[in-house]
């Protein structure tokens, strides 16, 4: 059986943290999933058993702690034995606002926390290896963003426009926002691209694909097609691309198969 919680951040870092997670279940005989792209990098720490990332034929154990840039697309996973997770799932411009790298260099990418963070990042992983709850866990993490975080890193038209895109449901033309937002095309791009991770329109991509996915899985009665062109898309055809493109398999292979994680990590207010 899985258990998942999920708790909100304090005011304080509400504008760069979406939410704290927690996940544990035995996963000793699991089966690999495939975890999509969703616009938010994240934080991850392993209590118990690791996982291992799959690609193709090679197999890499993951660090116990770890930094994951925005994916642009799937990547696949399997626990190793006993499922114990810390997570804090950042807001698409939030990890910026801790790190100071430049996005764009962690995108697709995932690090060891003292490869972003520093001795801070490993003293932060030792106390919560050893936090008794995730209350607890959540109150070290939020001492250690607020003393790390750094002022005056956003910028109100890129995180407007993230607001506009996200709102949307991903189905708006960039050059609407550069119009409203009175930037260059290149502009938004720049500043996405250091502060998101992604250039606008893919991460405008990423997020309708992720509003698709999860209204079909919710839905008693799933139109696929319907519900593809209520959100922008051309046709089936267009549909099939971004299944292909961010999951690796077309529309129907993907929903005829379990996706306990990723279920859970799907878009969602």
């Amino acid at each position: 059986m899985m258990i998942y919680q999920e708790r909100p951040p304090s005011p304080a870092l509400a504008a760069v943290i979406k939410h704290y997670w927690s996940l544990e279940y035995d996963g000793v005989d699991a089966e690999p999933e495939t975890i999509l792209p969703d616009g938010c990098p994240e934080l991850i720490f392993s209590l118990a058993h690791r996982f291992r990332r799959i690609d193709g034929v090679k197999t890499e154990l993951q660090p116990a702690s770890l930094f994951a840039g925005q994916i642009s697309r799937r990547i696949t996973i399997r626990p190793t034995g006993k499922v114990k997770l810390f997570g804090v799932r950042f807001k698409p411009m939030g990890a910026f606002a801790l790190c100071g790298y430049s996005l764009h260099e962690l995108t697709d990418r995932m690090f060891d926390i003292d490869s972003i963070f520093g001795r801070e990042g490993s003293l932060l992983e030792e106390a919560i290896n050893i936090a008794p709850n995730l209350e607890t866990r959540i109150g070290l993490f939020e001492r250690f963003a607020l003393s790390t975080k750094r002022n005056g890193s956003d910028q109100t038209s890129t995180s407007t426009a993230i607001d506009l895109i996200t709102e949307s449901r991903g189905n708006v033309q960039i050059s609407t926002l550069t119009t409203y937002l009175n930037r260059s095309e290149r502009s938004l791009e720049r500043s996405f691209r250091e502060r998101v991770g992604l250039p606008p329109k893919l991460f405008a991509r990423i997020v309708r694909f992720q509003n698709l996915v999860r209204t079909i899985e919710t839905s008693s009665d799933p139109r696929m097609l319907d519900t593809a062109l209520s959100f922008g898309y051309f046709d089936q055809s267009h549909m099939i691309r971004d299944f292909r493109e961010f999951s690796s398999k077309s529309p129907l292979e993907y929903f005829n198969e379990k996706h306990n994680i990723s279920a859970l990590f799907t878009a969602r207010p």
